[in-house]
């Protein structure tokens, strides 16, 4: 049909999964200036770390995990609740930044997608990993 009307087709793939939650560390200049991200810190005392995820900038976020250390507040993030009752540290500074997206529902779901890569030794409450249907198991 496209020789008929001299139109050349021609076949390209979109983007794949593994090339939407990839990204390069090595963009990021000023790391707690950026906003919109998935995140990972790790605990300097043992082998667990945390993701969350921001669409505000990482510097907020971070100031609120430390606030929620100090607090007698119950419902902190898992990370908040480790360091308060182990007594364990992070290196603010070193946060790695593992997705840049703006996009509420993206971010979430690649938030679960790490968290579930490296469920082993996570200091999350793994709640997030809800919002992956089982369908996407093989592919993760």
């Amino acid at each position: 049909m496209s020789s008929k009307y001299n139109v050349q087709v021609i076949h390209t793939k979109g983007k794949s999964l593994q090339s939407e939650l990839r990204v390069n560390e090595s963009n990021f200049d000023n790391k707690k200036n950026i906003q919109g991200a998935v995140y990972k810190i790790s605990c300097m005392d043992c082998e667990k770390s945390y993701i969350g995820e921001t669409g505000r900038t990482i510097e907020t976020r971070l100031k609120e995990h430390k606030q929620d250390i100090t607090s007698n507040r119950e419902n902190v993030s898992g990370l908040s609740k480790h360091l308060r009752e182990s007594k364990h540290t992070v290196d603010w500074d070193s946060i790695n930044i593992l997705h840049r997206e703006n996009d509420f529902r993206k971010r979430k779901f690649k938030e679960a997608v790490a968290i579930r890569k490296t469920a082993n030794n996570m200091l999350n409450k793994k709640e997030e990993i809800k919002i992956i249907s089982s369908i996407w198991e093989t592919l993760i």
